[in-house]
């Protein structure tokens, strides 16, 4: 019987371990899978980033050509008057125009591709990464374009003086033969170049691109209107070829006066030009609280915008907070705030949070990117990386980069 038992013991104790060997088996490839899933799901997620960039760079590649064939093809029809070449170019404007049509359809499909993409356990194919890369299409040997047009006549209350930003060598030159006949017009293809022609002379509008090499459009527009200068309520019209309607409404709520898409009509561009002066003037006069008011958002926004850059490497500083230290209720800070800047308190902080790490990367002060962030209140580093690419259409990695390769410049440079 001992014997027996002692047979039963041990292949008792044999099953026991069989199964706690099986157990930690099921459990190591449970945590593996799972490490897998997660794993093949960023990856999932980072190419849908990825291609919706690379689709929201091809779409403004395609639209700002067929700009410079609709537009000249438009004026063309309406000056040949010989039958059978104005055929031939209304035939070339509708296929442009077609072409156009199927530019944004490829972006409405791809946007529904990535909606219907499903992750599938079962499948052990690898992810493909994509990668996109974008630059400015420039001619050769482009020095920046910063003089007036010498054959213009000077800039008069019947002929206001328009500065035009764009980067592209032959989309400043049709802005330049589009505007030149109602309009005093200097052309420049940088923000850099802008502001410092703004400082010299005076100008009555700014049209700009909104992805530019550099600092984007919209950036430039938030740092004219933040600034104590003569010209920070100087009207703005955005010209671009993203045509989303978020980022339309994005565009106006930051302070844009109007907003066109590539293609456009040039007698379309010239009345907005028009009307944009034409209610600035009217505003002006007939209604002299909106300048007082506005002027009670300006401080209301500068006040703001020095709490935040007080507090900057303080991530626990939120719109609690901020609302605290400029005396006002956190919904009443909400409300006001909206409604000079178009963004809520916690988005206000983060856009100056991300400006902040923009002039920090471009100056090359620190030694990396996590460095950066932690200095302007963003705690982890991932998501720093993350909000800023979508912010800049950069990652802060490569602004650092460009930065070791020039001297730092001075704080100076970002007044």
């Amino acid at each position: 019987m001992s014997t027996r038992l002692q047979l039963c013991a041990v292949a008792y104790l044999v099953l026991l371990a069989l199964l706690a060997w099986l157990y930690r088996r099921y459990y190591r490839q449970n945590r593996e899978l799972a490490a897998l899933l997660a794993e093949r799901n960023e990856l999932l997620r980072e190419r849908e980033r990825t291609r919706s960039t690379y689709f929201a760079h091809i779409s403004h590649e395609f639209r700002t050509p067929l700009t410079l064939i609709l537009g000249p093809l438009s004026e063309a029809i309406d000056r040949v008057r010989e039958f059978s070449l104005r055929e031939q170019l209304r035939m070339a404007h509708r296929n442009a125009g077609q072409l156009l049509r199927l530019v944004e359809e490829l972006r409405a499909r791809s946007r529904l591709e990535a909606d219907r993409l499903k992750i599938d356990p079962a499948s052990d194919a690898p992810i493909p990464k994509v990668t996109a890369h974008a630059r400015p299409d420039r001619s050769p040997g482009l020095a920046p374009a910063m003089a007036a047009e010498s054959f213009q006549s000077p800039a008069s209350a019947e002929r206001p003086a328009v500065l035009v930003i764009e980067d592209r060598a032959d989309m400043r030159n049709y802005l330049r033969h589009l505007l030149v006949p109602h309009f005093h017009v200097s052309t420049v293809d940088t923000t850099r170049a802008a502001q410092r022609l703004l400082e010299r002379g005076r100008f009555q509008l700014v049209l700009t691109g909104l992805m530019l090499p550099g600092e984007d459009g919209i950036a430039f527009l938030e740092r004219v209107r933040s600034g104590q200068t003569v010209y920070r309520h100087i009207p703005f019209i955005i010209l671009t070829a993203r045509a989303s309607p978020a980022e339309r409404q994005t565009c106006l709520r930051l302070g844009i006066d109007d907003f066109l898409t590539k293609p456009f009509e040039a007698t379309e561009l010239i009345a907005r030009i028009h009307n944009v002066l034409r209610n600035r003037e009217t505003r002006g006069v007939a209604h002299p609280a909106f300048a007082k008011e506005r002027s009670v958002g300006e401080q209301l926004v500068r006040n703001a915008e020095t709490a935040v850059n007080r507090h900057l490497d303080d991530s626990d500083f939120g719109a609690t907070q901020l609302a605290r230290s400029l005396g006002y209720g956190l919904r009443s800070l909400e409300r006001r705030l909206k409604e000079y800047t178009g963004l809520s308190p916690a988005r206000f902080i983060r856009e100056i949070r991300l400006r902040a790490a923009y002039r920090l990367l471009e100056q090359g002060h620190k030694d990396n990117v996590s460095e950066v962030g932690l200095a302007t209140g963003f705690a982890s580093a991932a998501h720093f990386s993350r909000v800023f690419s979508r912010r800049f259409g950069v990652p802060p990695s490569e602004v650092l980069g460009r930065a070791r390769e020039v001297e730092p410049r001075s704080s100076r440079d970002f007044l």
